[in-house]
């Protein structure tokens, strides 16, 4: 029962760095594999300290591609939504913003550095059309050429 307790206390000590200091794929694998062992342990109390340590790194081989699999799938969907929100703003218009923070469009209520496709100098006030974006970058295209 107290190795249990140890493998939870380990778990919690893993989540609050993960909190304080930023979570990555192995800190969440070490805390998956810290509350497996507190299950394992508590189901199997006499499980001696080499055979806990075994465990432990057997959870950590077979966690790392799932999760690694799983992260990687996250992150292509994550882009993908993103991909989608920015063709969104195709074919919108929107005004171009001057002052001390550069040139700028507004389109409705959202506000993003902006470059025309052409590279020629936008002045303030003109209005445009969203070509596409480039990160946060709006390509535009003055509306009356």
């Amino acid at each position: 029962m107290i190795t249990s307790l140890i493998w939870i206390t380990i778990a919690l000590l893993l989540g609050l760095v993960a909190v304080l200091v930023g979570t990555n794929l192995l800190l969440v694998e070490l805390i998956v594999v810290a509350v497996m062992m507190a299950v394992i342990t508590a189901v199997w109390p006499e499980l001696s300290l080499v055979g806990q340590l075994g465990l432990c790194l057997a959870g950590l081989l077979l966690l790392t591609p799932l999760l690694s699999w799983f992260a990687a799938r996250a992150s292509t969907v994550r882009r993908q939504q993103l991909i989608g929100a920015a063709g969104d703003y195709a074919g919108r218009s929107g005004v171009i913003l001057g002052g001390s923070r550069g040139v700028r469009v507004q389109v409705g209520g959202e506000v993003f550095p902006v470059r025309a496709d052409d590279h020629r100098v936008l002045h303030p006030g003109v209005e445009v059309s969203i070509v596409r974006l480039e990160g946060i970058t709006a390509i535009v295209r003055p509306r009356h050429d």
